[in-house]
C-alpha cells in the first residue's frame, strides 16, 4: 500500500451508514438536477403484478356493469308483489312478468328484485305464485355496487398484487402507469476468480492481464440473460488477472485452471431479482482503475441505477477506495456488519455503489442489511419489506420467539446478523446459531437470523430471542434436529426423508457426544447421534447415557454399524494387515482429533495389540475430519491413518478394516409420537434404504432400524 494511502479505521453503524447514503444520494440529485431513479412507464395490466404504481388509478367503468342476480330464483318487479301473502299470492307469468335466473345472470329489463324459490310456487301452466312481498334490489347486485365508475382504486406507489390485477381489469383498466424496474449491475473485483456460469451465455467472460498489469477484454452474461454492459449487447468487463498468468483468455490446456469459481455474484444477482430489480452480471474485473471506470461507464450508459461490487481482498479494496477518492465519493468506508466486513458504500455520478466482501455468508448478510433497504427505497417500496424479500421468502414470514440452543455473543460496535437453523422441538421453537464463518455450508443451512445491534447485548444458552425466519413459519414443524456426529449415512437419511409423502427436512448438527446429550436434556433437538464405546467388547452408547443422564427416558434406535480401520494408499503398497504393522513397518501415521470416536476406537485397537501411542510415529499429528485423514494419505504426508471406508473410497484409496462402531439415534420417549421421528424410524426399517447404506461401503445394516436394549453388541 502506498505511504500516502488513506487508512480508514472508523466503523460506521448500519443505521448511520444507511442514513448517510440516503443523504448523499439526495445531495447528488439536487446538485445535478437529474433524477437517477427509474422513470414511469406504461404496462399492460395483466403483466403488472408486483409493479409499483407511479400514479393513482381510476376505474374506467363500474363493476358490475349491469345488475346481476345475487341468488337463484325468479327476477321480477318488486312493485308487483307488495300485496302478496300466503293466503293471497301475487300471480305472475313466467317469461312476461317474471323470469327464472341463476346466480350471476344479468337481470332482465324492468326487473329489480329476485324472489327465492322458497317464496315462489309454479303451477305448471306458466304461472308463478309469489307468497311474500319483495323489496326493490333484494338479492340483486346493482350496477357499480362493487366498483363505481371514476372511483379511485389505488394510490401512487401501491404494489400491485394478483387480486389487484383482477379488480383493475374488471374496472376496465387495461394499462397502468408503473415505475420501471431498477437496473443493478454486479461484478467481482480482483482476486483469482472466473465466472461461475458458462452455458447459454449466462456469465462468461474473456480477457487478458497480468499480475500487475491492466485486465482488458470482453465478457457476456447476466442473471436475466443480458450481458454485463448494455442489455442485448455482448460487451462486459475485464476478467480477473492472476499473479503471473493471463486469465479470462483461452486457457492453456496443459495447465489446470486454478481460478476459483465466482459463486457470490450470481447469488447476489438472484437476491437482486427477488427484489424485482433487473440484475446484470459482468465477468470478474481486474483490480485496476481502468477496469473499474470502464465497468461503471458502460453500466451507466446502459441505464444502471445502482452498482454492486464484491471486492476480493485488501489489495483490491485499496484500489477501489483510491478510485472513489479520485472520481467518486466514499460515504461509509467501513460499515460495521458481522458477517459482512469489510463493507463500503460510495456514490458515483449519483448512483449508489456497494462494496461487499467476496465471502458467501458475509456478502449475503451485507446485501440483506445494507443493499436491500436501499434498492427497495429506490424502487418506491416500503423498506420494512426487505426482511422477507432478502431471500425471496413469503411476506407472511414474521418475527418469532425462539429458545437458543447455544450462546449468541455480541460484538460491540458491530451489527451482527447471526445465521440460525430453526425447528419446532416439543412445545417450543429452537434456534441453533450457525458459525459466523464465511463458507457456503453456513449459507445453505441458514433458515433465519437474529439481529444484535451495534450497542446490543449477547444472549446465553437457553435464553429467548427474536428470530426472523427466511422460510414460511409452518416449515418449522417439518424440520428435524439431530445433534451429534456427522456421517454420510446422515446425509442419506436427510435425502430420503425429503422424498417421503410428508417431507421432513433433517438438519444434523455436528457436536461432540457431551454437547449432543446436553441438547437432548434441554429439548433442543429431537434425537442425538451417538457412537461412544462403553467398553472394549462391542458395547456402545448405553453406558455413556447412563453415566451422564441417568434420569433420561430415551430409546436407542440403530442407524448403522460403521467399520473403522486404516486408510492406506491405493493398492496397499506396504501390505498393512493389522494395527501392529504400523510399528513393525515403521509407518508414518496421521491421527484424528482427541475425543473423537475414531480416535477412541484407534486407542482401543492399540491397547488390544499391546501398543502404546509412543509406538506410533505421527500419533500426535491430528486431522480435523475423516476426509482430512484420507487427504493426508493421498498427498503422501502419511502412510496411513485411522478412518472409515467411505472416506478412503471417496479419494480412491484403500481401506484395511479393523473393527466397528455402532451409530445409534438416542430419542427421548416424549418425542416418539412426533410425526418427524416416526418418519425416521419408518425409513430406517425400509429394505431399500438399508441397501443405499450398504452401497456406501464400510457399513453394516444388520441392526439398522432396530430398537436396542442394553447388552446388544456389534453383529448381534
Amino acid at each position: 500500500m502506498p505511504l500516502d494511502a488513506n487508512i480508514y479505521t472508523e466503523i460506521t453503524s448500519l443505521d448511520d451508514a444507511l442514513d448517510k447514503l440516503f443523504k448523499a444520494l439526495d445531495a447528488a440529485r439536487e446538485s445535478s438536477g437529474q433524477e437517477q431513479l427509474p422513470q414511469a412507464m406504461a404496462c399492460p395490466t395483466g403483466q403488472a403484478e408486483g409493479s409499483v404504481l407511479c400514479a393513482p388509478v381510476i376505474a374506467a367503468r363500474p363493476f358490475p356493469p349491469f345488475a346481476l342476480a345475487a341468488a337463484s330464483g325468479y327476477a321480477l318487479k318488486a312493485a308487483d308483489t307488495y300485496a302478496a301473502t300466503d293466503e293471497a299470492p301475487a300471480t305472475l307469468q313466467e317469461g312476461k312478468t317474471c323470469f327464472a335466473v341463476s346466480s350471476g345472470d344479468a337481470l332482465p329489463p324492468s326487473c329489480d328484485a329476485i324472489a327465492l324459490s322458497a317464496h315462489a310456487a309454479v303451477d305448471g301452466k306458466g304461472g308463478v305464485s309469489i307468497t311474500a312481498p319483495m323489496l326493490p334490489w333484494l338479492h340483486v347486485r346493482r350496477v357499480g355496487s362493487d366498483i363505481a365508475a371514476e372511483e379511485a382504486l389505488f394510490c401512487r406507489n401501491h404494489i400491485l398484487r394478483p387480486s389487484d390485477i383482477g379488480a383493475l381489469l374488471a374496472a376496465g383498466v387495461n394499462e397502468v402507469q408503473v415505475w420501471d424496474r431498477l437496473e443493478v449491475f454486479l461484478a467481482t473485483v480482483g482476486g483469482n476468480y472466473r465466472s461461475a456460469i458458462t452455458a447459454d451465455g449466462a456469465a462468461t467472460g474473456t480477457g487478458t492481464g497480468t499480475g500487475t498489469g491492466t485486465g482488458t477484454g470482453t465478457g457476456t452474461g447476466a442473471a436475466d440473460g443480458t450481458p454485463g454492459a448494455a442489455p442485448g449487447t455482448a460487451t462486459g468487463a475485464a476478467s480477473t488477472p492472476t499473479s503471473g498468468t493471463a486469465t479470462g483468455a483461452t486457457p492453456d490446456t496443459r495447465l489446470p485452471d486454478t481460478r476459483l469459481v465466482d459463486g457470490i455474484s450470481p447469488a447476489l444477482a438472484a437476491r437482486t431479482q427477488a427484489l424485482d430489480c433487473r440484475a446484470h452480471l459482468a465477468a470478474p474485473l481486474a483490480a485496476t482503475a481502468e477496469a473499474l471506470r470502464d465497468f461503471f461507464q458502460k453500466s451507466l450508459a446502459a441505464g444502471g441505477h445502482a452498482l454492486l461490487l464484491c471486492v476480493a481482498d485488501e489489495a483490491a479494496l485499496a484500489v477501489v477506495r483510491s478510485f472513489f477518492e479520485a472520481e467518486g465519493q466514499i460515504v461509509s468506508p467501513n460499515v460495521g456488519l458481522l458477517p459482512g466486513a469489510p463493507a463500503m458504500t460510495a456514490v458515483y455520478e449519483g448512483r449508489p455503489i456497494f462494496c461487499l466482501p467476496p465471502s458467501p455468508a458475509g456478502s449475503l448478510s451485507a446485501f440483506s442489511a445494507l443493499v436491500s433497504p436501499t434498492l427497495l427505497l429506490m424502487s418506491r417500496r416500503p423498506i420494512g419489506q426487505y426482511v422477507s424479500a432478502q431471500s425471496g421468502a413469503p411476506t407472511e414470514c414474521c418475527e418469532l420467539t425462539a429458545e437458543l440452543a447455544a450462546s449468541l455473543p455480541a460484538y460491540p460496535g458491530l451489527d451482527v446478523f447471526s445465521p440460525l437453523a430453526l425447528a419446532r422441538v416439543g412445545e417450543k421453537t429452537v434456534a441453533l446459531p450457525l458459525r459466523l464463518g464465511e463458507g457456503y455450508k453456513t449459507t445453505v443451512r441458514t433458515q433465519g437470523f437474529a439481529h444484535i445491534s451495534a450497542n446490543g447485548k449477547g444472549a446465553p444458552l437457553g435464553s429467548r430471542i427474536r428470530a426472523q425466519p427466511l422460510r414460511p413459519v409452518e416449515t418449522l414443524y417439518s424440520t428435524l434436529f439431530c445433534a451429534g456426529g456427522r456421517d454420510m449415512v446422515l446425509d442419506l437419511m436427510a435425502d430420503a426423508l425429503l422424498r417421503e409423502p410428508h417431507p421432513v427436512h433433517a438438519i444434523s448438527v455436528g457436536a461432540d457426544a457431551g454437547d449432543a446429550l446436553e441438547a437432548l436434556k434441554n429439548s433442543h433437538c429431537h434425537a442425538a447421534v451417538l457412537h461412544m464405546a462403553d467398553d472394549d467388547k462391542g458395547e456402545f452408547n448405553f453406558g455413556f447415557v447412563q453415566r451422564h443422564w441417568p434420569q433420561g427416558k430415551v430409546i436407542f434406535v440403530n442407524l448403522a454399524i460403521r467399520q473403522v480401520g486404516l486408510v492406506v494408499p491405493a493398492g496397499n503398497p506396504r501390505g498393512l494387515k493389522s494395527i501392529a504393522d504400523i510399528r513393525d513397518k515403521k509407518l508414518r501415521c496421521v491421527n484424528r482429533l482427541a475425543g473423537s470416536s475414531t480416535r477412541l476406537q484407534f486407542d482401543a485397537l492399540l491397547r488390544h495389540a499391546g501398543l502404546t501411542p509412543q509406538d506410533v510415529s505421527g500419533y500426535e499429528t491430528e486431522a480435523e475430519s475423516q476426509l482430512a485423514v484420507a487427504a493426508a494419505v493421498l498427498t503422501g504426508k502419511a502412510d496411513c491413518g485411522p478412518g472409515v471406508a467411505a472416506a478412503a473410497s471417496a479419494m480412491g484409496l484403500d481401506f484395511v478394516p479393523l473393527g466397528g462402531e455402532r451409530w445409534d439415534l438416542v430419542i427421548p420417549e416424549a418425542f416418539l409420537d412426533d410425526p418427524r421421528v416416526i418418519s425416521v424410524q419408518s425409513l430406517l426399517q425400509q429394505t431399500e434404504f438399508k441397501k443405499r447404506i450398504d452401497a456406501l461401503g464400510g457399513y453394516e445394516t444388520t441392526l439398522t432400524g432396530q430398537k436396542l436394549e442394553l447388552g446388544v453388541r456389534l453383529g448381534a
